[in-house]
């Protein structure tokens, strides 16, 4: 199991941008953004230790449909292109129109753990 190691800790935190203009959608780790903050993803985490708190926002500029949802607890293990697949789902958000990455660019690898990311850019 050989890849590279996720960006330093001082790297912005996760987001999902669309590479069709006028859709898109932000995911940050839930310690970062605001899911009741960090003691409440402490819980969240110790009630669900193979999850991790995610919060989806869309973007200012996006006409995409609002989520049902925009909180999730994502699967530790699962890589950011599984939790894609779930956005997509719960969303009208087609395959081809959303790309993560991060908030100041580069492209995330869709086949690591979200475990890792959530790690790294937690506070």
């Amino acid at each position: 199991d050989t890849h590279e190691d996720p960006p330093s800790r001082s790297a912005p935190p996760l987001q999902a941008q669309s590479v069709t203009p006028g859709r898109g959608v932000a995911a940050s780790p839930a310690a970062r953004s605001g899911w009741g903050g960090m003691e409440e993803a402490r819980r969240l985490r110790e009630a669900h230790p193979d999850r991790i708190p995610v919060i989806i926002k869309l973007r200012e500029f996006s006409t995409a449909p609002p989520l049902s949802e925009a909180k999730f607890l994502a699967k530790s293990r699962g890589t950011v292109e599984d939790f894609l697949r779930i956005i997509q789902r719960r969303s009208e958000i087609a395959d081809q129109h959303v790309t993560f990455s991060l908030e100041q660019g580069g492209a995330l690898d869709p086949t690591l753990p979200m475990g890792e990311y959530y790690d790294t850019y937690r506070n």
